[in-house]
């Protein structure tokens, strides 16, 4: 880790960065937060009426803390994405892209498992998968920019602690 650090700063030293470039991180923030928002909106009525007569963790945190730590995750997944996109080659781009989109699907899908459907045990085994491809996202980031792989640790934490308390809930309810 402390070598991907020694190597962040010495990439950071040498950035330049461009209105395309923020361009890029703009846009790609702005798509987590519109599948953060559609999310929301099919959350709504669960969090309302089904979310809060369940068992949770002693470690579950207030409502109000889930859509400040989203909004700061999805600054740095759109940042890690585009700094991983401008460094790659031209025909990675798309791959690094797909990867992009790919958990945001996984992101979104267990949304719709756990408060849409009212399934936290597919929403459990889903977030396996999402874990998976938040990994390989990693590494697939890192290859172009230390930056990026280490930007997106919060999210694979935070992802971590959903899964935690995703398990509890399957287990206390």
């Amino acid at each position: 880790m402390l070598e991907e650090i020694k190597s962040a700063e010495d990439q950071w030293k040498h950035q330049k960065i461009t209105i395309k470039d923020l361009l890029l991180c703009s846009f790609l923030i702005l798509i987590c937060n519109l599948v953060g928002y559609i999310s929301s909106l099919i959350q709504f009525n669960s969090i309302r009426a089904w979310y809060p007569s369940l068992s949770k963790s002693m470690l579950n945190p207030p409502n109000f803390v889930f859509p400040i730590v989203w909004s700061l995750l999805y600054i740095l997944i759109g940042v890690s994405t585009c700094l991983s996109y401008k460094k790659a080659r031209k025909k990675e781009k798309s791959f690094v892209i797909f990867v992009y989109a790919l958990q945001l699907l996984f992101s979104f899908l267990w949304v719709v498992l756990f408060f849409g459907l009212k399934a936290p045990l597919m929403a459990f085994v889903e977030i396996l998968f999402y874990i998976f491809i938040v990994l390989n996202m990693m590494n697939i980031y890192k290859r172009y920019s230390s930056i990026s792989y280490i930007l997106l640790y919060p999210y694979l934490f935070w992802i971590i602690f959903a899964t935690y308390l995703n398990l509890i809930i399957i287990i206390k309810n």
